[in-house]
């Protein structure tokens, strides 16, 4: 079964800030490879600053997290820094996508690793504790 979500883990120690360089490719790299992008330029770019914003005040940004077929989601919980592409159905889409987002951060020199279905939510419910 392909996975819903791709999991970009940053090693220990990166801060929001080291995504500030790298972060307008990516975010541009994930319209392109998700075909999202909005027909009203001014929005993607209205969107785009909002999270250079939060990444210059060493906060997490909030991604794309609209009620499209795929999200780029920074996860609420501060235990690391990371994010993950999502999709509410199983999808090849997601494997693709984060591969390739995986490789234009390693040509940016961001150390990570890529995990697969690694949300608490989705672990609960294979559990059967929701």
């Amino acid at each position: 079964m392909a996975p819903r979500s791709g999991h970009i883990k940053f090693k220990k120690g990166t801060k929001w800030k080291d995504l500030l360089e790298p972060f307008p490719g990516l975010f541009e790299l994930f319209l392109d490879e998700t075909a999202q992008r909005n027909d009203d330029e001014l929005f993607d770019t209205m969107l785009l600053k909002q999270n250079i914003a939060c990444l210059e005040k060493g906060q997490k940004p909030e991604g794309y997290n609209r009620n499209n077929r795929v999200r780029m989601i920074f996860p609420i919980v501060d235990r690391s820094t990371e994010f993950y592409i999502y999709r509410s159905t199983g999808s090849d889409d997601i494997v693709r996508i984060t591969n390739r987002l995986s490789e234009y951060l390693t040509e940016k020199k961001l150390e990570h690793k890529v995990e697969w279905d690694k949300m608490l939510l989705f672990e609960l419910k294979i559990k059967g504790k929701r």
